[in-house]
Order: structure tokens, then C-alpha cells, then sequence
């Protein structure tokens, strides 16, 4: 048997070290959402190329066939972990169910029955070996009816995970420009290279590689753009109609999405949008608002903070966001403008202040009046002068002309609506009584 070795294996080597060593890189971060299944379908992928090296290297004998049904034990993998992982992304996280996970892995079950029990019934492929073939494992292959079932099936689970992302991401304006073109572009490589493939265009199957890129570009988005971690969540957690400035940071203090009514509080005096950039360089330099909001990036509880900016009174409000496993990922701001709040609260102690003074005044000049009917009345006893009773009187008259008077202010108010001109000293003696 003659191993050739050309451009083609030494790309599927590349591949396969690729995958296996960003595998390994996800399966160490797998305490992030969505890194298992990230994991899952890069080990799906590296077991595809591997086969697809193999087959290659030992072209024309037996071995090289074995490879080609060895696909099948990788290839449905790799296709319903991408499903599986636009269900995770896209937040859909009550798709993932068990029954879920049962219902996807039926078909590489089937897949992998048809495939090795296809010597018995041969719907699957059949395999020629004429002399001169260009293929490239030795072997020409025909596609039976089982195998079309399979790829129409792969094809609707590929559209129906990037249709998922796509209208995500489209929806999500907010997202990073790089992860959008890193998702697209990922999404697109496998699509283009099997219909290539499956239409006889190329002799040689550049769907594993393909996979590869998808996978590589797909676990880049995820566990370094981070965008698994809190994007879905934060999708739900801004509204967009509300009146209140909503702004969502990652655990890194970077603004990931914000609603509109957050503008007029961001300094992005060039129009750009805040995402992707530190808190604190979208914020006022050295303002009470920035420092607020950075203390409160480190609460492990709600918590809340009131600071004055412009000539406005604000009160912001973190909530700390976890992801499913109740590990920190990021902080929701949200920051009321308590301005007028403040200013009926202020309109309010001082209308109490006012009633305080009020309410004393008023206790003086009843309890004058009063206390001279109680003498007069004393005196009336003692000394039987019924002249002190004129004098009692007089203060009962003025206590009830007291009692009047603020009747009329409690009912009318406090606001001077008529004026006329009065005599200082007869305004004296009747106080005076």
C-alpha cells in the first residue's frame, strides 16, 4: 500500500490539529454556556477529517472504504451540534430539553444503521473501484436513497440553525461587527463546500474542513467574544420602550447593549454606538454619574445609589446578572431621573416646616385668649366683680374669631387673593384683645 501525502492530506493534518486543539480548549472553558456543545461538535469534526486523512492516505484498498462509512459515525454529529448550539445562542433554552436531545440523536443513530448495514440492502451507497479513478480514496461512490434522506435532512437542520442565528443576530443591531461577519462567514463554509461536493463540482469533499472553520469561528465568537455569555440575556433584560435609561455591562465592565433612552446619558458625542467600549469611557469624565455607576459594578446584590448630573437628580440601580449555573456575567444599570421626585419631596418638607411654625403660632394665639378667660373667670369667683365677666367674654369672642379665620385659610388656602389697606394700630389692639 502507498501512503501518498499531498497538499490535500497536509490541509486535513492542519484541520485536524486545529480542531483538536481548540476542542481542548473549549472543553476547559466548559463551565461556559454552550462550550459543551461547542466541544461535542469540534470532536464531531476532527473525527470526520480524521476519517477523510485516512481514506486518503491508504487510497484503493479496503481501508480506505472502511473510512468512508467511519464519516457517518461523525458527520450527523457535527450537523445536529450546530442545531444545537443556534438553540443555546439564540437563548431558546426551553427547546433544551431531554426529549430534545433524544429526537436530535436519532437520526445519526439511523444514519450509522443504514451505513454499516448497507452490504445488506445497498440503498445507502455502492462503492466501485474501476481502474484510473480520480477519487480520491480509490473508490467511486454512488449515493443511494438512504444517503439522499440523510443530506436533505443535515441540509434542513444546517438551514433551520442558521436561519436561528441569522434572524438573531439581524435582530441584535447591537452586536459586535466582527462576531456578525465571523458568524455569517462560519455558518456559509459548509453550505458552499458540500452542495460543491454533493454536485460533483469538486472530486475532493471539503465539507470536514469546512465544519472546521465553522466550529473554530463559532467557539472564537463565543469564549472570546463572549457574546454566549450575555448577549440573549441581555436582549431580555433591555426594553426598549421604556422611559428609563437601561444600560447592560459584561463581567469586564463592557457595555454590550444599552436603549435608547440611555443616549442623552452616554458622551458618544461622535454618534458611535457604546458597545464594545469600557463603562467608563462612555460616561462623563470624572462625574458623579461615572463614579456611581463604576462602584456598582462589583455588588453581588442589588443595590442603588442616587448622584446629581447636569442639573438632573438620578438614581441608579444595578442588578447583578447570572448566567444558568449562577455565576456572575455582567450587571444590568437601570437610572431613573428622580428629579422631580426630589422636587416634591423638597416642595413637601418645606410645606411641613411651614405647618410646624404654623401650628405654633396658632397654639400661641389660642392659648393667649384662653388664658385670659381663665383668669377673668378666677377673678370673677374671688371678687364677684362681674366686670371680669365682660373681659372673659371679649376672650371668647376672640378665640372664635381666631377659629374662623383659620377655618377660612384650611378651606381657601394660603394664597392672598384680595388687598385693601388696614389700620396698624386697630389691627394691634384687636390682637391684643
Amino acid at each position: 500500500m502507498a501512503v501518498q501525502f499531498g497538499v490535500y492530506e497536509g490541509i486535513l493534518v492542519l484541520g485536524l490539529v486545529v480542531t483538536t486543539l481548540v476542542a481542548t480548549y473549549t472543553w476547559r472553558r466548559r463551565h461556559r454556556p454552550g462550550a459543551v456543545v461547542i466541544t461535542v461538535t469540534l470532536l464531531a469534526d476532527a473525527g470526520w477529517i480524521g476519517t477523510a486523512l485516512l481514506g486518503s492516505l491508504t487510497r484503493l484498498t479496503d481501508l480506505a472504504l472502511a473510512s468512508a462509512y467511519l464519516t457517518y459515525l461523525f458527520a450527523p454529529v457535527a450537523a445536529a451540534g450546530l442545531f444545537v448550539f443556534a438553540l443555546v445562542y439564540t437563548g431558546r433554552d426551553e427547546w433544551l430539553t431531554p426529549r430534545t436531545y433524544a429526537l436530535v440523536a436519532v437520526e445519526p443513530i439511523l444514519v450509522n444503521l443504514a451505513a454499516w448495514t448497507n452490504p445488506f440492502h445497498g440503498q445507502f451507497l455502492s462503492a466501485t473501484q474501476p481502474a484510473g479513478t480520480t477519487a480520491r480514496i480509490g473508490w467511486e461512490i454512488t449515493f443511494g436513497p438512504l444517503f439522499l434522506l440523510h443530506t436533505a435532512y443535515s441540509y434542513a437542520l444546517m438551514a433551520a440553525a442558521t436561519v436561528l442565528i441569522v434572524r438573531f443576530v439581524l435582530g441584535s443591531d447591537r452586536l459586535y461587527q466582527r462576531q456578525v461577519v465571523v458568524i455569517i462567514g462560519s455558518l456559509a463554509a459548509p453550505w458552499v463546500s458540500n452542495v460543491l461536493f454533493v454536485a460533483d463540482v469538486v472530486a475532493i469533499d471539503p465539507t470536514p474542513v469546512a465544519f472546521t472553520l465553522t466550529s473554530v469561528g463559532v467557539a472564537w465568537v463565543v469564549l472570546r467574544g463572549r457574546v454566549l455569555d450575555i448577549t440573549p440575556i441581555a436582549r431580555d433584560a433591555v426594553v426598549d420602550s421604556i422611559n428609563d435609561a437601561v444600560v447592560v455591562v459584561d463581567a469586564t465592565g463592557t457595555v454590550v447593549d444599552s436603549n435608547p433612552a440611555a443616549e442623552w446619558l452616554l458622551d458618544t458625542d461622535d454618534g458611535s454606538t457604546p458597545v464594545g467600549r469600557h463603562l467608563s469611557s462612555v460616561l462623563p469624565e470624572d462625574s458623579a454619574l461615572q463614579s456611581r455607576c463604576l462602584s456598582l459594578l462589583s455588588t453581588e446584590t442589588e443595590q442603588s445609589a442616587e448622584c446629581r448630573h447636569r442639573d438632573r437628580h438620578l438614581s441608579v440601580e444595578a442588578s447583578p446578572l447570572t448566567d444558568i449555573r449562577n455565576e456572575r456575567i455582567g450587571t444590568v444599570l437601570v437610572v431613573h431621573d428622580v428629579t422631580e421626585r426630589k422636587q416634591r419631596a423638597m416642595t413637601l418638607q418645606r410645606r411641613n416646616e411651614q405647618l410646624d411654625r404654623f401650628a405654633g403660632v396658632v397654639s400661641h394665639d389660642l392659648r393667649n385668649p384662653l388664658n385670659v378667660a381663665s383668669g377673668s373667670m378666677q377673678l370673677a369667683r374671688e371678687s364677684g366683680d362681674p366686670t371680669h365677666f365682660d373681659r372673659a367674654e371679649r376672650a371668647h369672642d376672640r378665640m372664635e374669631r381666631l377659629i374662623d379665620g383659620l377655618l377660612t385659610l384650611a378651606t381657601e388656602g394660603e394664597d392672598v387673593t384680595e388687598r385693601r389697606p388696614v389700620s396698624l394700630a386697630e389691627t394691634a389692639r384687636a390682637a391684643w384683645g
